[in-house]
């Protein structure tokens, strides 16, 4: 993804060492996080600030 946006690697080694999995987060993890706290299961979530890590837009093709 990185090397789309800028062409640099040192880009995606410097943002990956950052990131706490050190890689950013799939669609698909993106896409949980979001459908969880959208459900019944988080309903006793309040008042706390959830990152969910992905640096940039996902490609969803």
């Amino acid at each position: 993804m990185y090397e789309r946006v800028t062409g640099n690697d040192a880009v995606r080694d410097a943002v990956n060492s950052v990131l706490p999995l050190h890689r950013p987060g799939t669609p698909e993890e993106i896409a949980e996080a979001v459908l969880y706290l959208g459900s019944g299961k988080a309903t006793y979530v309040r008042g706390i600030r959830v990152n969910v890590v992905s640096p940039g837009p996902i490609d969803t093709t």
